[in-house]
């Protein structure tokens, strides 16, 4: 009789579960539909980003105006050096100067 009873109940379990099992995966389809909708969006915004950065590299090979920051660049400056103790390479591209008063 235990038998007949742990096979009815366990009859009764597979019959119930698969509803169950259906629910959870039409919330978990939900759930992908939803995050699948959102990697889409965020890459429409990258393609959108990417696509004015190709445009912006356009402009600037083709030799156009491009509108940037309107403060002009500091004016350079020449100092002679000739003969002034130096650390690195004599021929280097670059040269940092520090002037320096401990007074």
């Amino acid at each position: 009789m235990r038998k007949l009873a742990a096979t009815l109940g366990l009859g009764a379990f597979l019959a119930v579960s698969p509803g169950a099992a259906g629910a959870q995966g039409a919330t978990d389809t939900r759930a992908l539909e939803k995050d699948i909708q959102e990697l889409k969006d965020g890459q429409a915004r990258i393609q959108k980003q990417l696509e004015e950065l190709s445009a912006l590299v356009r402009s600037l090979q083709a030799g156009r105006q491009v509108p940037g920051p309107s403060e002009p660049a500091p004016p350079g400056m020449v100092v002679d050096i000739a003969g002034a103790p130096f650390k690195g390479r004599p021929d280097a591209l670059i040269v940092l100067v520090d002037f320096n008063d401990f007074q």
